[in-house]
C-alpha cells in the first residue's frame, strides 16, 4: 500500500497555522506546519527537507520567497477575489482614510471588478523584502492610513502603530492548495518511479549513455558511462560537455544536427565506438544523446556469439600429445608443426588418408594463440558442391528456396577470431574456390545473396591427400589459390614411412580395447609385426581395424589357434580378393628416394615381386614365370621375407620383426607355426624361436 503523502505548510500568522490543523484532519492528510514569513521561514524549509517533505504549500506572496530558497515543489494558495475585497470593504466602512495595500513583489491581476465594486481603487504598493517594507512603513508613520496585507505584513505594521486590516485565507482556498498538492505529489512519485526505471534499464545496458540538453549541459550520466570514461556522474552532471568530456565531441551533434553513427574516437587509452544522435522537438534542437562502447567489448560479445553458433563437434579434441610415434620421420613432422603454430600464416598439410591429418590440424590451433578461440573443421569432400558455397560463405534471407529466416552466418564468419580446417581441399569445386581465393585475399566474406561485407580474422589450414600440383597442371585446381594456401608446407609420414612406430601404435589401439589378456597383446602384435612387407595403404585407420579385429577373434583360442586365426585373418584382408578392382589393378609402385642407388634398386624388385605374388595368388611358380626369373631367385631376391610355400622352407626373420621397445624383458614365444598353401594344404614348418618385449 502507497503511503500516505506528506506535505508541509509554511504558514505566515496563527490563524492559517490553525486552519491548517483543521482542514488536514478532515482532509486525511499528513500535514506539517512551520510558521514563518520570507527570511523566518528558511528554518522551517530545512526542516522540511530533512523529513522528506514532497510539497511546500505558502501564500502567494510567501511561496515566490519559498521558491528560490527549495529544491521541493511549492504550492500557492489561490488567490480569492472574496478574501481580497473583504479587508478592502470592512476598512472602507469602517476607517474614512486611505487604503494601502501591501503584497510582495508582484500586484495582483484580474481585480478591476473587485476596485469597481469598491467603488474606489487601493493604493497597492508592492515590497521586495523585510527591510524594503519596513522603510516603506516608516516613511508612512504619522499618516492616517490603513495597511491592507497578509498577517505577516498586518503583524510588522501593528508592532509600527499602523491600523490593520488582514486578508485571510478561507477554508476552500487553503482545501484546494492542500488537493493541488497531493496531486502533485502523486504525479512526482508516479515520474520518480519512470525515472527510476528508465535509470535502471539504463545502468543495465552494455553501452555508456550520455545525454545533454539544448545547451550542452550533461543532464544524463549512466553507470556504463561512469566505467568507460572512470568518472563519476555527480562529478559530470550539471556541467558543460566541452568541460568534463572534451574527447566525447558531445557537442558536434548539437552544432551539426545530423546523426553520427559507428565513429571510432579514442578516449584516454580506449577505443570507443560511438553513435550521437540530436534530439530535435518540432524544428528546434533540445539537446543530444550519445552512446559509446569499447572496441574491445564489441569484439568479446561478436566472439561469444561466434561460439554459440558453432555446432559442439567442432571442438578441438586432440593435441600434440596424441600424436604416436618415435620415428624420425613422425618426429620431424611434429617439431615442424609446433614452429607453424607459433605464427598465423596459411598451412597445406599433405598426407595418404589415414595419417592424421586433422589431429595435426587441432594440435596447431591447440598451441597458437587462437587457442581460446573457435576451431572450426569441415570436410569440402563431405559437403556437396551446391551447398558447400552457403556453408563456408553463409546466406541471407530470401537467397534461395528454403534459406532460412534471418539467414545463416557460414563457417568462415563462426571461425571468426580462431581457425577454420579445410579438410579434402582437393576436392573443391572450381567456382567455390575462387570465392575462397578472394576471402584469403581480401579477409572478408560477403554472403550469398546478401550486399553487406563482414571483415574475418581467420587462420586457415588445408588438408589433402592428392596431389595439388597435378591437380593444377591437369587445370582442376586453381594455380593462385594453391600458391595462397601452400604458405607453410607440412607433410604427414605415411604408416609404411615409419614402420618403427607400429609396436607403440598397436599399443596404443590395444589399451583401447576391453579385455584383451596379456597373452593376446603378444600374438596380436607378433602377427603384425611378421608382415613387413605390407605397405597399409590405409595408414593408423587400417591398422586399428586389424588390430580391433583380431582382438575379437582370438579371443578364448590356444596360442597354436591364435598363430593360424591371425596369420589366416591377414592374409584375407590383405591378399587381393580383399582389395577393391581399383587397388587391384594399380600397377604403379613408390620408390622412396633414400639411401645408395643399390637399396633403391632392391625395394623396387621386391616392391615389383610382392605384387607378382599378390596377382598370382601367392603362388611362387607362377610369379617367378611372370616376372621371367626362376623361383630360387624369386627367394633370394625376398630373402627372409616369405615361405617358399608347398615345401619346407626358412621363416621369417621374427626375431627382428619382434624387437622393439626398450624395456629389456624379452619372452621366448612359439614353437610351430602353419601356413595355408594355394590348395589348401596345411604344411608344418620348422621350430622357430621369436624373441621380443613384452608391451
Amino acid at each position: 500500500m502507497e503511503s500516505a503523502v506528506s506535505i508541509g505548510v509554511i504558514s505566515t500568522h496563527a490563524h492559517l497555522t490553525a486552519l491548517c490543523r483543521q482542514v488536514g484532519q478532515v482532509a486525511g492528510l499528513k500535514i506539517m506546519v512551520y510558521e514563518g514569513a520570507l527570511e523566518s521561514a528558511e528554518p522551517g524549509l530545512r526542516y522540511f527537507e530533512e523529513k522528506g517533505v514532497e510539497v511546500i504549500v505558502s501564500t502567494r506572496g510567501n511561496s515566490i520567497f519559498i521558491r528560490e530558497q527549495t529544491a521541493i515543489p511549492v504550492v500557492a494558495v489561490p488567490e480569492n477575489k472574496f478574501d481580497i475585497f473583504y479587508p478592502l470593504a470592512k476598512a472602507a466602512k469602517k476607517y474614512e482614510r486611505k487604503l494601502r495595500l501591501f503584497v510582495y513583489r508582484q500586484a495582483p491581476v484580474d481585480f478591476a471588478d473587485i476596485f469597481e465594486l469598491l467603488g474606489f481603487e487601493p493604493n497597492v504598493v508592492v515590497f521586495n523584502h523585510y527591510n524594503h517594507l519596513e522603510g516603506i512603513l516608516e516613511e508612512l508613520q504619522g499618516t492616517d492610513e490603513v495597511v491592507i496585507g497578509g498577517g505577516f505584513v498586518c503583524q510588522v505594521a501593528s508592532s509600527m502603530g499602523f491600523i490593520t486590516e488582514q486578508v485571510s485565507i478561507s477554508k476552500e482556498s487553503l482545501l484546494n492548495a492542500l488537493e493541488s498538492a497531493r496531486a502533485l505529489a502523486m504525479a512526482r512519485r508516479t515520474e520518480r518511479k519512470e525515472n527510476l526505471r528508465l535509470k535502471a534499464i539504463l545502468d543495465c545496458s552494455y553501452e555508456g549513455i550520455v545525454a545533454t540538453d539544448e545547451r550542452g549541459i550533461i543532464t544524463l550520466f549512466n553507470r556504463g558511462a561512469e566505467k568507460l570514461f572512470n568518472t563519476k556522474a555527480k562529478d559530470v552532471l550539471g556541467r558543460h560537455c566541452s568541460e568534463v568530456l572534451p574527447s566525447a565531441k558531445l557537442q558536434d551533434g548539437l552544432v551539426t544536427q545530423e546523426p553520427i553513427i559507428g565513429e571510432i574516437a579514442q578516449v584516454g587509452n580506449a577505443k570507443l565506438v560511438v553513435n550521437r544522435i540530436p534530439i530535435i522537438s518540432g524544428e528546434e534542437i533540445s539537446g543530444t544523446v550519445a552512446s559509446f562502447q569499447g572496441v574491445q567489448s564489441i569484439q568479446d560479445v561478436e566472439e561469444k556469439i561466434r561460439k554459440e553458433l558453432t555446432v559442439k563437434t567442432q571442438d578441438v579434441r586432440y593435441s600434440f600429445s596424441d600424436i604416436r610415434g618415435h620415428s624420425k620421420a613422425m618426429c620431424v613432422a611434429v617439431e615442424q608443426a609446433k614452429k607453424y603454430a607459433l605464427t598465423d600464416e596459411t598451412i597445406l598439410i599433405l598426407g595418404e588418408s589415414g595419417t592424421g591429418k586433422e589431429l595435426f590440424a587441432q594440435s596447431i590451433h591447440g598451441v597458437s594463440h587462437r587457442k581460446h578461440k573457435t576451431f572450426v573443421a569441415v570436410n569440402c569432400a563431405a559437403i556437396p558442391a551446391t551447398l558447400l558455397e552457403s556453408e563456408l560463405f553463409g546466406y541471407s534471407e530470401g537467397s534461395f528456396t528454403g534459406a532460412r529466416k534471418g539467414g545463416k552466418p557460414g563457417l568462415f564468419e563462426l571461425a571468426h577470431g580462431g581457425t577454420i580446417f579445410l579438410d579434402e581441399i582437393g576436392e573443391m569445386p572450381l567456382e567455390v574456390q575462387a570465392k575462397l581465393l578472394r576471402v584469403i585475399q581480401e579477409k572478408e566474406v560477403r554472403r550469398i545473396g546478401g550486399d553487406r561485407v563482414v571483415r574475418i580474422d581467420v587462420r586457415i589450414i588445408a588438408a589433402t591427400h592428392r596431389d595439388l600440383s597435378e591437380l593444377v597442371t591437369a587445370g582442376k585446381f586453381r594455380k593462385d589459390l594453391f600458391y595462397r594456401l601452400d604458405v607453410l608446407h607440412l607433410k604427414v609420414p605415411s604408416l609404411s614411412e615409419r614402420r618403427e612406430d607400429l609396436p607403440y601404435l598397436i599399443t596404443e589401439i590395444l589399451n583401447k580395447c576391453s579385455d584383451v589378456s596379456k597373452r593376446q597383446r603378444k600374438i596380436i602384435t607378433s602377427i603384425i609385426m611378421a608382415q613387413q612387407d605390407y605397405p597399409w595403404p590405409g595408414n593408423v585407420r587400417e591398422l586399428e581395424n586389424i588390430v580391433r579385429r583380431l582382438a575379437v577373434l582370438i579371443k578364448d583360442l590356444s596360442e597354436n589357434e591364435a598363430l593360424k586365426q591371425g596369420e589366416d585373418t591377414f592374409e584375407q584382408h590383405c591378399g587381393p580378393q580383399a582389395l577393391p578392382l581399383s587397388v587391384r589393378s594399380n600397377s604403379s609402385i613408390q620408390v622412396e628416394v633414400e639411401g645408395t642407388l643399390k637399396d633403391m634398386i632392391n625395394r623396387v624388385e621386391k616392391q615389383i615381386i610382392r605384387y607378382t605374388l599378390r596377382q598370382s595368388g601367392g603362388d611362387h611358380g607362377k610369379a617367378a614365370h611372370a616376372l621371367g626369373i626362376g623361383r630360387t631367385t624369386l627367394w633370394r631376391k625376398l630373402g627372409d621375407e616369405h615361405v617358399k610355400t608347398g615345401e619346407l622352407g626358412k621363416t621369417g626373420d621374427f626375431r627382428n620383426a619382434g624387437d622393439f621397445g626398450n624395456s629389456g624383458r624379452t619372452e621366448k614365444v612359439g614353437k610351430i607355426a602353419h601356413v595355408r598353401s594355394k590348395r589348401g594344404q596345411i604344411s608344418k614348418l620348422s621350430k622357430f624361436k621369436q624373441e621380443f618385449e613384452v608391451m
